[in-house]
C-alpha cells in the first residue's frame, strides 16, 4: 500500500532524528505517519465496496484521513528547515 511505502520513507528520517538526539521530533513525526496509516486503513476498511463513495461512514473516513495527512503533513513542514536535502530524498516520491 502506498501509505506503508510513505511511513517506511518516514522511518529514515525518524532515525535521522534519533540519531542526532532529537527525540522529541522524532517522535512527533513517528506518532503523525503512525495515525495517518491507521486513518488510511480505517478509510479502505469503511469504504471497500461501498458505492457510492459518498456513504457517511465511508466520507466520515476519508475525512479523518484527510485531516491525519494534513497533521502529518504540518510535522514534516515543521521539521523541513532542520533537515538537509538528502535525508528527505524519496519522501515526496512515495
Amino acid at each position: 500500500m502506498w501509505a506503508d511505502r510513505l511511513r517506511d520513507e518516514a522511518k529514515g528520517i525518524i532515525i535521522w532524528l534519533e540519531l542526532r538526539g532529537q527525540d522529541d521530533a522524532a517522535a512527533q513525526l513517528d506518532e503523525a505517519m503512525g495515525a495517518f496509516r491507521q486513518a488510511v486503513w480505517c478509510f479502505e476498511e469503511a469504504c471497500r465496496g461501498v458505492y457510492p463513495a459518498d456513504d457517511p461512514g465511508c466520507r466520515d473516513a476519508r475525512d479523518a484521513m484527510i485531516d491525519a495527512a494534513g497533521r502529518a503533513s504540518g510535522v514534516a513542514e515543521d521539521l523541513d528547515s532542520e533537515l538537509p536535502a538528502d535525508v528527505w530524498e524519496g519522501f515526496f516520491d512515495a
